[in-house]
Parts: structure tokens; sequence; C-alpha cells
């Protein structure tokens, strides 16, 4: 099946079950996932720049996460260092 029908057929569910349109600007990768996803069909793979921003947004994410874990932990020693220098002085 071609990608246009496969937005024709998403834009007629969509329009029975009073969903907005698919926009038309979506490009054919989403077209094919959301219509694979929907029909049960095996879903073709994804493009590899996609997949590249996928993985980098993972790793800004998990970037950011390890910093508040480490400014967590930095404010926790500096706590208790505090803590156990006022009991020993």
């Amino acid at each position: 099946m071609q990608v246009a029908e496969m937005r024709s057929s998403i834009d007629t569910e969509n329009k029975q079950k009073g969903r907005p349109e698919l926009p038309s600007t979506a490009p054919a990768w989403v077209v094919r996932s959301i219509y694979e996803r929907r029909h049960g069909l095996p879903l073709t793979a994804l493009p590899a720049d996609v997949l590249n921003r996928a993985d980098e947004a993972r790793r800004a994410r998990l970037q950011r996460a390890l910093d508040e874990i480490a400014a967590e932990e930095s404010a926790e020693v500096r706590r208790l260092r505090d803590r156990y220098t006022n009991l020993f002085s």
C-alpha cells in the first residue's frame, strides 16, 4: 500500500473516531508507522536520522539527570560536612 493510501485510511479512521486529521506535513515514516501499528502489521524500521536524533535526546536527558544527581550529592556532602564540623568544634 502506498503512503497516500495509508494517509487517507488514517484520516478516515480519525474522522470516524472524532480525532483530528493527520497533518499534511507528517513525513512518510510517521504515516507508515501509525498505519502499521493500528492494523497490527510488522513495523518498518525507522530512518537512521530519526534513530540518531532519538539517541542524542536520550543521551542529553541522561546527562541532565547525572548532573542533577551530582549537584544533589554535592549539596548533601556539604551539608554533612557542615553538620559534623559543627558537632566536633
